[in-house]
């Protein structure tokens, strides 16, 4: 088993190596990037962004409301002059990266493309020494398959190629807005007010001098009815204990006298 993967391996670098030779590492790497700037100018940022190398594949920009998106393909020799001229736009507060490499793929794409080939070139011979109407069918069922393989890996490698040795940046941009912050001098609508904000005015002073009023006259009443309140309970409780007592006394002094009464009697 480790001798046929082997002599596979072989057989395929030996039939990609013509291409390999004249490529260097970095064209089977795919980059892709996503970076968030914030800019002072997103008329300033678009103008430098046409200055980039590379070219663009989408964007969506909205100048009015300050943000924008673009996404942008560069040669992986160019990256790092890109990467440069985007963080002289703003303030960069994301960035993400990630990196394939893509030589396995690609490589056995390019062989298997080769085999097909090579079986399409063969099958054609073929089909020109059929000597019956079935060798003729069957031959060309199977270059109809053959043809078919061919399509569909050449579609593969022309979408692998064309994104091989580049970087995809997606640009994030916002624009920074300043807040400002006006004193009560510098406000106009302080300064000369409206006659619907006068009237709000007036609304507003008056409520506030009534609530005022309405919280002064029952911090007052609280102040001076809790101890008056305090006043009636004690004098309550002091005039039931003197009416008590002087309730017994007078009971004493009636039992007294009619004890005496009965004594004079006798």
């Amino acid at each position: 088993m480790r001798k046929v993967t082997l002599c596979l391996a072989i057989f395929i670098l030996c039939i990609v190596s013509p291409k390999v030779q004249g490529q260097a590492p970095m064209d089977f790497l795919i980059h892709q990037y996503n970076i968030t700037i914030i800019v002072d100018c997103m008329d300033e940022a678009l103008v430098r962004m046409g200055t980039m190398p590379g070219f663009e594949l989408s964007s969506r920009i909205y100048v009015v409301d300050g943000w924008g998106q673009a996404v942008r393909q560069v040669s992986n020799r160019d990256l790092s002059n890109a990467l440069a001229l985007l963080k002289e736009q703003g303030d960069v507060v994301r960035s993400e990266s990630q990196a394939t490499n893509v030589f396995s793929r690609w490589a056995g794409l390019t062989a298997e493309f080769q085999v097909r080939n090579r079986e399409y070139e063969r099958l054609m011979e073929l089909l020109y020494d059929a000597v019956t109407m079935d060798q003729f069918n069957q031959i060309e069922t199977r270059l109809q398959r053959v043809i078919a393989g061919q399509e569909r890996i050449q579609g593969q490698l022309n979408n692998l190629e064309l994104n091989m040795g580049n970087a995809q940046i997606v640009i994030n941009l916002i624009q920074y807005k300043e807040e400002i912050y006006l004193s009560p001098e510098d406000d106009p609508e302080i300064n000369n007010p409206s006659r619907l904000r006068r009237i709000v005015n007036a609304f507003t002073t008056s409520a506030d001098g009534t609530f005022a009023a309405v919280r002064a006259v029952l911090i007052f009443l609280t102040y001076i009815s809790l101890p008056m309140i305090l006043l009636i309970i004690v004098w309550l409780v002091g005039f039931r204990i003197y009416k008590r007592t002087k309730m017994s006394k007078n009971q004493g002094h009636v039992t007294i006298v009619k004890e005496g009464e009965s004594d004079e009697k006798n």
